[in-house]
């Protein structure tokens, strides 16, 4: 069950990255390691979007620090993880 939910954030994640990009990025053009910024052409207001989503989507509220440093979808899910644990 832990295995589908960290599926289905990766999902959610990749269509708030899509809709933040409005349409600039297609869902397949994002990998695990893909660079938001560098390779998916994200810029800061958008990752400040995207952040914004994300805390909503989830019910969190994440520390600046790790929002700087998720560049990845894959370091976006592992302090997703983090937040999420009980």
């Amino acid at each position: 069950q832990e295995r589908r939910s960290v599926m289905s954030a990766e999902a959610k994640i990749k269509q708030l990255i899509v809709k933040v990009s409005k349409g600039m990025v297609k869902e397949d053009m994002i990998t695990m390691d893909a660079d938001m910024r560098k390779d998916l052409g994200l810029d800061s207001l958008a990752m400040m979007e995207l952040l914004v989503m994300i805390e909503d989507a989830f019910g969190i509220s994440v520390d600046i620090e790790d929002a700087q440093a998720a560049s990845t979808l894959r370091l976006t899910l592992s302090y997703l993880e983090k937040y999420l644990k009980p």
